[in-house]
C-alpha cells in the first residue's frame, strides 16, 4: 500500500513540474464553445480528470468482488 502513495506522490510532482513549464495559454474549442485557458491549468484538470476516472474504476472493481 505504501509503494502507491510513493508513486502517486511522484506522478503529482511530475504533473506539477510539467504544468508549471508550460505556463502559456492556449484556446479550447468544445463543439461551439470556444475560450482561453492557461496550459498549466489545462494540465492540472487532466490529471485530476485521470484521477478521479482511475478512482472510480477501482471502486467499481472492488465493489464487484
Amino acid at each position: 500500500m505504501r509503494w502507491k502513495l510513493v508513486v502517486g506522490l511522484i506522478l503529482a510532482v511530475l504533473i506539477a513540474v510539467l504544468a508549471a513549464q508550460n505556463a502559456g495559454t492556449l484556446t479550447v474549442r468544445f463543439f461551439f464553445w470556444s475560450f482561453q485557458l492557461s496550459q498549466a491549468l489545462v494540465i492540472f484538470l487532466s490529471g485530476i480528470a485521470g484521477l478521479v476516472i482511475g478512482w472510480l474504476l477501482a471502486a467499481t472493481g472492488a465493489l464487484k468482488k
